[in-house]
């Protein structure tokens, strides 16, 4: 049977166990430092410093990097963001970069908020390329020859913002930025077919003078949702913002973002309701960029796709125009499933690869000052709008908190019709 010993306390060193913070006097820590012999008060040196208020890297983001190559050409296309801030977290520099195509297509942006007082305030400076291009034909019967027009569209915006929170759950934002718009045409001429523009110099022609267009903005924000594998799980996001343009251009603008979960363990239901809207003599000018309802972080399945008419005449296809105005609606609707992840959760267990499954219906409609929505499922005229649908599956992938890729296959449904699935995948969290 063993038997208790007393160990003697004086050989141990107790120095490491000395509290860091400043203090005129000593800690309860030091004080018996000091008693059990282990330091002495003229030895013990405490001087008051300021911290060093150093950046650092807080995260770096949507990370991608790739060439591809086919029948339309090779091209190369990659991105990064990264943040940075100080110790004490009073200030954040955000910067990313991309580029897809030319070297023209670069684009970045930089941004810096100070977070110390109770009014949040930042300011930012980008460079974004818009590029879009069509198919004519230009010379009279026999001597008609095909041509491509490539268009370019370069924002170089600044702008200052601001916001101060109400709770943890809400805030007000305001914001006033100026932007200058420049354009670069291109025209390839002499083609053979209608796949060329990836792996052709076309020639430079003439574009329109830029201009400037400053802007306003203020909006009420809620957010008390929680976050799961890779898209919130529970609680309600909502934003409602006006806009007000300036320096020429007689136009405003609305935006209405609600977003509802709902947790049933283990899954989640979600619904978006989204309306944009501009509004005024000048929303339809040409100065702005117009709305598009297929993008997929709208609606799925419309951004690439064969079944598109080059307008609505009859109730066998679609126009690209019915997808586009200066206002959109947009509706969603998704069952969120954790697909991989804890094992508590998710149908396979891991605890490095997470990932999560989803079934979704999208539908959206556009409009503009010379069309109007009707409540039908076909239309043979750009002048009336249905609403377009989609349905099928995504997969979420959380690559260790540092980018969210979500593959998905969308069956579009438009003039009361199924069409062929169509694949995409989006580079962000789910809604």
């Amino acid at each position: 049977m063993h038997q208790a010993k007393r160990v003697d306390p004086q050989p141990f060193d107790y120095r490491a166990a000395r509290l860091a913070p400043y203090s005129e006097r000593f800690s309860r820590v030091d004080q018996n430092l000091i008693y059990r012999g282990v330091l002495s008060a003229e030895t013990v040196d405490m001087q008051a410093a300021d911290p060093e208020n150093q950046w650092q890297l807080d995260y770096v983001g949507n990370m991608a990097a790739g060439v591809m190559t086919g029948r339309f050409g090779t091209g190369v296309a990659g991105s990064v963001e990264a943040l940075f801030s100080d110790v004490l977290g009073n200030n954040l520099l955000y910067g990313g970069v991309s580029i897809n195509g030319e070297i023209y297509d670069f684009g970045g942006q930089i941004a810096l908020l100070h977070q110390r007082h109770r009014i949040k305030t930042g300011v930012s400076f980008s460079h974004i390329p818009y590029r879009m291009g069509y198919y004519s034909y230009e010379g009279e019967d026999d001597q008609e020859e095909l041509v491509y027009f490539s268009r370019r569209i370069f924002e170089d915006k600044g702008a200052v913002f601001s916001f101060l929170p109400l709770s943890r759950s809400a805030r007000v934002e305001a914001g006033m930025s100026m932007a200058h718009y420049s354009y670069r045409y291109e025209k390839i001429e002499n083609i053979r077919s209608y796949y060329p523009t990836y792996n052709e110099t076309g020639r430079k022609i003439d574009a329109p003078d830029g201009y400037w267009v400053g802007n306003l903005d203020v909006a009420y924000v809620f957010d008390n949702s929680r976050s799961g594998i890779a898209s919130p799980v529970d609680g309600t996001r909502t934003r409602i913002q006006a806009e007000k343009y300036l320096n020429g251009v007689n136009a405003h603008a609305f935006l209405v973002d609600f977003r509802r979960y709902k947790f049933v363990r283990p899954f989640s239901f979600a619904y978006r309701f989204y309306y944009y809207g501009r509004h005024g003599a000048d929303r339809n000018t040409n100065r702005m960029t117009r709305l598009f309802v297929g993008y997929p972080w709208l609606v799925r399945g419309y951004d690439t796709g064969e079944f598109y008419m080059d307008s609505t005449q009859s109730t066998r296809g679609i126009g690209i125009k019915q997808l586009i105005g200066n206002n959109l609606f947009i509706t969603n609707l998704e069952w969120r499933m954790p697909f991989s992840g804890p094992f508590d959760f998710a149908w396979f267990r891991s605890s490095t690869f997470f990932s999560e499954m989803a079934l979704f219906v999208d539908a959206g409609i556009a409009w503009d000052a010379d069309s109007r929505p009707v409540a039908a499922l076909t239309t043979s005229s750009d002048s009336r709008r249905i609403p377009v649908f989609s349905t099928g599956m995504s997969l979420r992938l959380n690559f260790f908190g540092f980018i969210v890729v979500e593959p998905y296959l969308a069956f579009p449904f438009h003039q009361n019709r199924f069409y062929n699935g169509q694949f995409g995948f989006n580079v962000f969290p789910g809604w």
